[in-house]
Formats: structure tokens, sequence, C-alpha cells
């Protein structure tokens, strides 16, 4: 009987432990290899992809966001695009507690630095999940 019970014992701790090693291991910095790819292709289409003019005349990042989206898939030469996604704690214009709304004009820049001026205008930062660029506020201390 106790034979058994250490057998069942082991047998539980080595499921955990996988269990938890693969969820740690997809949660590191270094993710999974797809989650990396995945990483590696948006920084890909984010440098690559070149808007030629970019006009925005006091818009909000709601507004501004699905265009991005939708034009990079026109721009993009496989017509994937980058998807962009908004979070945080949001109410639409004008009760929103974060500024959002901005004008801008640019010409022959690549997506990143489009997506890098919308952040610095509107306290915002971003980061690649799951093959989506994420914008989230700045944190302020």
């Amino acid at each position: 009987m106790l034979n058994k019970l250490f057998i069942f014992a082991v047998t539980l701790f080595l499921i955990f432990s996988l269990i938890a090693s693969t969820h740690l291991w997809a949660d590191s910095p270094f993710g999974s290899d797809t989650e990396k790819s995945n990483r590696e292709r948006i920084e890909k289409k984010l440098n690559s992809i070149i808007f030629e003019k970019c006009n925005f005349d006091r818009l909000d990042l709601t507004i501004i966001l699905p265009y991005l989206t939708k034009r990079s898939k026109e721009l993009d030469p496989e017509h994937t695009g980058v998807n962009f996604v908004l979070r945080g704690p949001y109410q639409p214009p004008p009760f929103n507690s974060t500024h959002r709304e901005m004008s801008l004009s640019l010409e022959n820049l690549p997506l990143r630095k489009i997506l890098e001026y919308l952040c610095q205008a509107t306290d915002h930062d971003y980061k690649i999940e799951n093959g989506i660029v994420v914008l989230f506020p700045l944190t302020k201390h």
C-alpha cells in the first residue's frame, strides 16, 4: 500500500513539475519558438512597411490604431499587416482620463517610427504579444 502511494505521489509530482515548467517557459522573456518567430515577424513588418504619408488631425488612438492595422495590410506584400490592440481602462472621448488624442503629419516613415511617435505623444508604450502589437498606458509614479 505504501509503495503504491509513493508511486502515485511521484507521478503527481512529475506531472505538476512538467506543467509548471512549461508554463514558466511560456511566460519567460524568451517565450516559445512560435512566440519568438511571431515577434520576429512583427518586428520585421514594423521596420519594412513604409507609410508614404500619414496625417492624423485630432484623432483618438481608438480611431488611429484600426486605421494603421488596415493600411499596414494594404502596404504589406503578404497582405497580413500588423494588428494593433489598445489595452487599459479606457472610456470614450471626451470622458477618458488619459490623453490619447493627437495630430500628426509624417512622410516616408516605417510603421515602427509612426508607432513610436504615437506612443510618445499619448504617454503609451507597446509590446508584441502573440503576434499582435499591444499598446498600454505608461504608469506614472
